[in-house]
């Protein structure tokens, strides 16, 4: 169940994008919540398929939680098949896969 604005709605009614947002926002407040009372904090965030469902528009979102993440200190590492923003990134790997197997370029 999410609580947006005091009414509660089923995370099963959203759409796939909005879905993959409330995904993002909890995985980025647990990480905080155990900063905050573990005492442990973390240098790499794995975001893995963080684009599907989403539009252009919430792509370029999740880039600028990325971007701030990094400029904050942290390791971002994001597995994606989308290539929307890859030249965006400071590094990037890419395999690709054939019947022989799968290749680092």
């Amino acid at each position: 169940v999410v609580n947006e604005k005091g009414k509660k709605s089923s995370f099963e009614a959203y759409s796939g994008g909005e879905r993959q947002k409330v995904k993002m926002a909890v995985s980025l407040a647990l990480s905080e919540v155990i900063k905050e009372k573990c005492g442990k904090d973390f240098n790499l965030i794995i975001f893995d398929e963080m684009n599907t469902a989403l539009d252009d528009i919430g792509k370029d979102t999740n880039f600028e939680v990325i971007k701030r993440l990094s400029e904050g200190g942290k390791t971002v590492l994001a597995v994606d098949h989308d290539n929307y923003f890859q030249d965006r990134f400071d590094n990037v790997i890419t395999i690709t896969k054939n019947e022989n197997g799968s290749f680092i370029q």
